[in-house]
């Protein structure tokens, strides 16, 4: 299998969110059939697209979605951490034993390719449940593999932002503070440090680890602690690089989302930090970062 999807087909669970409707996007571009499966239909559809509404827990629906499919992606997930933190009955259902079903119908019906979308922080001591049920959803993943030969990737996403975010993506809502308030309020220790992609670029690397060399792997799209690292002539001439990917620190395409905003390392348990992202003399508009000052 490769990034090419010429008369193959792509099942995306979780394909109305902000994520997943970039990869889906992206599938599309590259020749797959794409089929969507969440509970809400996706916004951003395209008319080579197939949209089907309903819930990962129901099996008969799982497999009319997945039936066919060569590669099934899995960004279903309640995707808040405070939500998941506030709710860990709902988020094992759902990352964990929705998980199950998902790779279960998956070696059922061949699927060539498993998809699935984990964090950076899989292994770390933070993110409450929401880490939790990734770690436990991963360690299926691999034991999947082992027991039936279901072949899989995953991808240790880090804090992606962009387009179509809303107010559940983390940096969203830092840059719409800085719009509103003009100030950035971050409460976090003093050693933190976070790693961004933009959404487009996480969009283009869930694409391109369908090649064989990606096959059974981990991979991290920016570039750190991975056990396959996305080489040159892989990236389409793209950076993923930790820290900053807006193009002014990389020299690859300009992101507008500027440093200040991107790199947050904090000296004292609440830092603020004076508003130099979007619309600060860059000449980025707050869509181009999917925030909005509304």
């Amino acid at each position: 299998m490769n990034s090419s999807g010429e008369n193959l087909k792509a099942c995306v669970i979780g394909g109305s969110g902000f994520l997943g409707s970039h990869v889906c996007d992206h599938l599309s571009v590259a020749g797959y059939a794409v089929s969507i499966l969440d509970q809400v239909p996706s916004p951003w559809l395209r008319s080579d697209q197939q949209m089907l509404v309903g819930d990962l827990l129901d099996e008969a629906l799982l497999d009319q979605s997945i039936a066919g499919s060569d590669v099934v992606y899995s960004f279903a997930a309640i995707a808040d951490l405070d939500k998941a933190l506030a709710t860990p009955i709902d988020t094992a259902r759902v990352k964990v034993l929705g998980n199950a079903f998902v790779l279960d119908t998956c070696w059922r019906n061949a699927v060539r390719r498993f998809i699935y979308a984990s964090t950076v922080n899989v292994y770390s001591r933070e993110g409450g449940f929401y880490r939790c049920s990734k770690q436990a959803a991963q360690q299926y993943v691999e034991e999947y593999q082992r027991a039936y030969g279901l072949d899989y990737t995953i991808l240790r996403y880090g804090s992606v932002y962009g387009p179509r975010s809303d107010h559940r993506n983390g940096l969203f809502r830092i840059v719409q503070d800085a719009l509103q308030i003009g100030v950035i309020r971050y409460v976090v220790s003093s050693e933190a440090m976070r790693e961004y992609i933009h959404v487009e670029d996480a969009a283009m690397a869930s694409v391109v680890i369908l090649g064989s060399e990606f096959r059974n792997k981990s991979v991290d799209p920016d570039w750190q602690r991975t056990n396959t690292r996305l080489g040159p002539t892989q990236d389409a001439g793209r950076n993923f690089w930790k820290g900053c990917n807006c193009g002014i620190c990389t020299g690859g395409t300009r992101r507008p989302l500027c440093a200040y905003a991107i790199r947050i390392s904090a000296q004292a348990r609440s830092q603020v930090y004076a508003a130099n992202a979007c619309g600060s003399g860059t000449g980025v508009t707050p869509a181009d970062c999917g925030s909005s000052a509304n």
